[in-house]
Parts: structure tokens; sequence; C-alpha cells
């Protein structure tokens, strides 16, 4: 992409209400302005930083319902955004974009409204989105993006799992390649580790960070590497109890898929997961045969000496 639709933002600070709302968060009181490098622009740092805020005005600079949607929509079900946008100027460039869309996760019930009750055209996104999950919904939506565009997305991850954040990826690295701009705020180190991105982290100035400085990525990448020793320091717990307690999840699982694959729900599946907790239940386990008349030639053999191999498998 050679040129950007939005290059800059800058803050005016001619009569800035310095110490109210929004104005008294550090991030932005303290904002001048910031060249945006990429065509894709991640907005990233803690809860309550001023993420979304800057976002808002991005978007309503650029003529977007500060709820949510593109041009057509001018729906409004409460006034609570900020004033940012007053002073916030976004340069653009001298190319329209084909499209414009806000997308946040919070207001996205409004869109999926707003579509599916006619005020604006329903095919231009899809079809019905109330019919869907708000994940299905989400993409669908985002289906109907198009080249040489601009998207505001406000935590597009909530909405989505960590399959779908990877079709979100998808989709952003085929519309990038067709000339459109996207500018982001997030806390998923999926969405984060897009390789065409510039990550301002709001932490610390809206300096540019590089992927793995991140917190995002050193928090998860500490816990996934170790979550026994995370979870230790986390609960105050011995680290004999913590395997314990995963070794038993294992077993459930386990047991649960012996179920499935014998057909085991015309017995007692209480009973049956009752078992393999301890070495006696299969004592326990034997005197419920009896007790049931189940023939146990047939159903010892083909559940008990396999579920028996798993529970020493899960002592290992």
């Amino acid at each position: 992409m050679s040129e950007l639709f939005v290059d800059r933002i800058w803050l005016n600070k001619e009569g800035l209400p310095f110490g109210m709302y929004p104005f008294n968060i550090p991030c932005i009181s303290k904002f001048e302005y910031k060249i945006f490098h990429a065509p894709v622009t991640f907005f990233y740092g803690r809860n309550g930083i001023g993420k979304s805020t800057f976002l808002e005005a991005i978007a309503m600079n650029l003529m977007l319902n500060p709820e949510g949607g593109d041009i057509d929509m001018d729906y409004s079900t409460y006034d609570d955004y900020s004033d940012l946008y007053r002073w916030l100027r976004v340069s653009k460039s001298a190319t329209k974009p084909v499209h414009k869309f806000f997308l946040r996760a919070e207001s996205f019930y409004n869109v999926a409204t707003a579509v599916d009750t006619g005020e604006v055209n329903q095919a231009h996104y899809g079809g019905t989105l109330h019919d869907k999950s708000h994940g299905e919904s989400f993409l669908q939506l985002i289906k109907t993006f198009k080249g040489n565009s601009v998207y505001v997305l406000d935590e597009p991850e909530a909405a989505l799992s960590p399959e779908n954040q990877i079709v979100l990826l998808e989709y952003i690295d085929m519309l990038v390649k067709r000339g459109s701009q996207f500018i982001i705020a997030t806390h998923s180190p999926i969405l984060l580790a897009y390789k065409n991105a510039e990550i301002l982290d709001l932490n610390n100035n809206m300096e540019s960070i590089d992927y793995k400085d991140t917190n995002v990525y050193r928090i998860y990448k500490d816990f996934l590497d170790n979550p026994i020793k995370k979870q230790q320091e986390i609960f105050n717990e011995s680290e004999e109890e913590l395997i314990r307690q995963e070794r038993q999840k294992k077993r459930e699982k386990l047991k649960y898929n012996l179920i499935e694959k014998y057909d085991l729900g015309k017995a007692s599946a209480e009973q049956i997961m009752s078992m393999l907790r301890t070495d006696e239940d299969v004592d326990e386990y034997n005197n419920w045969l009896r007790k049931e008349r189940i023939d146990r030639d047939v159903h010892y053999a083909y559940f008990l000496s396999e579920a028996v191999k798993i529970y020493e498998k899960g002592k290992q």
C-alpha cells in the first residue's frame, strides 16, 4: 500500500479543557501527534489507558457513527462519546476510500439492529445479523469489507474465538493487499502478531513497540509455557497439588471419551464416572455390576480393562 488514507493524527490544544474527561487521562493529556507508517496500526495498552477513546475520536473525524457503522448509519441509542474528537485532528489522503466502517464490539448489537430493521440496505451487510452468534455475525460483516478502504476496529477479538481471530487476520491481510488500511485497538496476541503492522504502546506515550516486547506477548507466553507453575504462584498452592488436579482433569476427560466410544449411555454414567478416583473404586464398580445384573464378561471386558490402562497412564 503506497498511500495511507489516514497518515497522521494530532491534538489541537488551543482551548483544550485540561483536567476534564477525557483530557485527564495521562495518555491523552500528554499526546501531541503521531504519524502512521503501516497499513495496519494497533493501539495497544492496559484497560482504561484510552485506546477506545482514541479510536472513537478518529472514527468521528472520518464522519462515522461513534456507536459503530458506516457513513449511512446515523442511529443513536445514547450519546456517551467523549469530546476528544473536537480537538483531535486527522490528516486524510486526497484519495477517498471506497468504504469506511467503525466496528466496535461493545455496541455491535446496535449495528446488527440497524441492519436487520432495514435502516440500511441489508444486502450490503451479507443479510440479517441477529440470527447468528456474535462471532458469526462479526465475521459475516467483515466479509463485506472492501479493498481501498479504511476500517477502524475496537477490540474485535471480544466477539471471536482464537480460531476466528486467525480468520480475521487472514481477511485483514487480504484487504491490506487490496489497498485497505486498518486502525485497531486490541489485547489479542494473535492479532498483534500481524507481520505488516505497527504497534503503538499507549502505556508509553504511543511509542512504537515490537510484538515480543509487549506485555500481552510476555504474559501469555509465560503462562502457557508453564501453566502449573503460574497457577502455583497465583493461588499459592503446592506444585504437587496442582499436578494432582491436572492429572485428575485428564482422567475425567479420558473417561468421557470412553463413554462416548463404547456407547455406555445406557449404563449408569454417574456410576461409571465415579470410577478411577482411587484404586479401590474397581471393587465398587464390580459391586455395581452385580447389583445391576450387568453381564460382567461383556461390560467389564471392554470398559474396565481399558479404563484401568488409562488410569495407569494418568498416574505416570
